[in-house]
């Protein structure tokens, strides 16, 4: 059995969306997989959606002990992945230093990496450390940053795993989320509540009819007042995944029929546009897991990173 061990320099870095899609990627290339995060350290929802993803039945706190359960998996288990506490217990770091473990380090890319604290990190870890991803690179410093980051990274011989770059699907959320950020109520079609939403449009933006306007951004909810059928009409001629309607109250009649002959949802909020759009900047980021979501990490696992030095089985990847 070989170990995997994912550590961080802050919270909500990456951490689980990526110990699932390296256990995905690995189950594809046929080796059995299991997946550990450190009592007290757990998301409950996040945990069930990643036994589901594994195929695990439950997700194992390490309660009694990283040796104990590892001597447990060790028969059945080819790659054990051990999502590590952040900040990083230091009993937990000495626990699995039995388990020879690689250890790869995800840096959340803010305006820079944190060079300095990367280097800390892989000191701490010695011999067992196998590198760094960087995450959360937007698309417009992608260039500068595989440049600097690899020349420091290199300066102090430090492996470099490879570069995320921001993406909209990880960073959508769910029509429900909206919903509950908005305090909104949500009309038609609940079961359509986990769809993910990449892009926000407002409606009174729209000139000469609105289609034009409206085919720039798929995937999208559009802001509107709930007696504007004209914009409504001319969303619904895109790629418009629900409404949201200001003012309090629903569509008129006819453009009930509409929502519900193309079967979208209707979020309604009484504050109007304005107010509307401001709370929605809060609405994306670095959300929930989600089964399109790690879908999307695995291809850019795939297409980014280079996990040949540190996924000790023959993945394949990078």
């Amino acid at each position: 059995m070989q170990t995997l061990y994912l550590t961080s320099i802050e919270p909500q870095s990456g951490k689980t969306l990526l110990a699932t899609a390296f256990g995905q990627l690995a189950l594809s290339h046929g080796k059995r997989v299991a997946y550990v995060k450190p009592a007290g350290d757990n998301e409950n929802a996040d945990n069930e959606f990643v036994s589901k993803a594994l195929g695990i039945d439950k997700i194992t706190d390490k309660t009694n002990g990283l040796d104990p359960l590892a001597n447990s998996l060790r028969e059945n288990t080819d790659l054990l992945i051990i999502e590590g506490s952040t900040p990083n217990n230091p009993k937990e770091v000495e626990s699995i230093q039995d388990l020879e473990p690689k250890v790869i380090l995800v840096a959340w890319y803010q305006d820079d990496a944190d060079i300095e604290l990367i280097a800390q990190k892989a000191a701490a870890y010695n011999k067992f450390f196998g590198g760094v991803v960087v995450n959360g690179v937007s698309q417009l410093r992608m260039h500068e940053a595989e440049i600097t980051i690899t020349q420091k990274l290199q300066e102090r011989d430090i492996e470099l795993l490879g570069i995320l770059p921001q993406d909209r699907v990880l960073d959508a959320p769910t029509i429900g989320e909206i919903t509950k950020h908005l305090d909104g109520e949500l009309r038609y079609f609940p079961e359509k509540s986990n769809d993910l939403i990449e892009n926000i449009m407002i409606g009174a933006l729209a000139l000469d009819g609105g289609v034009y306007y409206f085919e720039q951004k798929p995937n999208k909810l559009v802001i509107t007042r709930w007696d504007r059928p004209d914009l409504q009409n001319a969303a619904l001629e895109t790629d418009t995944k629900g409404f949201i309607l200001t003012g309090g109250e629903g569509p008129i009649p006819y453009m009930e029929h509409r929502v519900q002959e193309h079967e979208i949802p209707v979020i309604i909020v009484d504050e109007g546009t304005i107010a509307i759009a401001d709370k929605l900047n809060g609405a994306f980021g670095r959300g929930k897991m989600h089964p399109d979501k790690v879908k999307q990490a695995v291809s850019l696992v795939e297409k980014h990173l280079n996990l040949s030095k540190a996924v000790p089985i023959p993945m394949e990847l990078g």
